[in-house]
């Protein structure tokens, strides 16, 4: 990444479609690696959401099921992405239908599991039970999508599907409001200060990027456009790879399948 300039955006609060935001040295990524999660033999599966565990060293992959009568589950994976290590069932705490399962992000303070799900930000345990809620109050309209936690000082960005990315402490306190307002924004991830930010739902094309938002400057640029991920559903990064998890299947996307892009950055 050395040497690379890319255009800036300051936030405004109006949407913007990040295909007109890319400069020509964006850097596109194309996957070294594509793992196929129907092979893990896990039944029907519709991911929406990508966690690490740093405690197990593991990795969680929310489930919302194919279809409406399929119960929601956390599926644990080795670091590798090869083998099912436990499937957790989710209890359903809502009386108004089935909970819209997106985002999930580890805590290690409480070595537990937050879910977005539209309305709220919910903290289960690995065994499935629910141990917090924080309600989005006035931005529940706009529907929790992607969640994060800045292991730094672990507090919760939460990014909504439209207009808003929201920073809440543990107690469910909202510190800050920003106006985020990307066309198909989606997941989240934190890492070394900055949230990166999946957007595009461009399920037959590659108009899919990275958008990294700087916290301290309120910054927001394009950072990669991401090639052979054409449903996107969550996103990890470590020091060597981004991990874009897709959900082909339930989208009937260029590669109709449930999928993990690895990207050499």
């Amino acid at each position: 990444m050395s040497g690379l300039v890319i255009k800036e955006h300051r936030l405004e609060n109006v949407k913007i479609d990040a295909s007109t935001m890319v400069a020509d040295n964006c850097k596109e990524l194309i996957p070294t690696t594509i793992i196929y999660l129907d092979e893990l033999e896990t039944g029907n599966f519709t991911s929406t959401g990508f966690t690490y565990d740093s405690a197990n060293q593991t990795i969680w992959i929310a489930d919302h099921g194919t279809d409406s009568g399929d119960k929601l589950r956390l599926i644990e994976l080795d670091s590798k992405l090869k083998k099912v290590l436990q499937e957790v069932q989710i209890e359903n705490y809502t009386n108004d239908g089935k909970l819209n399962l997106q985002g999930i992000a580890y805590d290690p303070i409480d070595d537990a599991i937050w879910i977005a799900v539209g309305d709220s930000i919910q903290e289960i345990s690995k065994r499935g039970k629910l141990t917090k809620v924080i309600d989005l109050g006035k931005y529940k309209k706009y529907q929790a999508n992607g969640i994060c936690m800045d292991n730094e000082d672990h507090t919760l960005w939460v990014l909504c599907y439209n207009k808003y990315m929201l920073h809440f402490d543990r107690e469910g306190n909202l510190l800050k409001s920003y106006p985020v307002n990307i066309k198909d924004q989606d997941m989240i991830y934190m890492y070394n200060g900055l949230i990166y930010i999946t957007v595009g739902a461009d399920y037959k094309g590659e108009e899919n990027y990275c958008v990294v938002f700087d916290t301290q400057t309120e910054n927001i640029k394009i950072q990669y456009k991401l090639y052979q991920s054409y449903a996107v559903e969550g996103i990890y990064i470590d020091e060597d790879y981004i991990y874009i998890v897709n959900d082909g299947a339930f989208h009937n996307a260029m590669i109709p399948r449930t999928y993990i892009s690895v990207y050499e950055y």
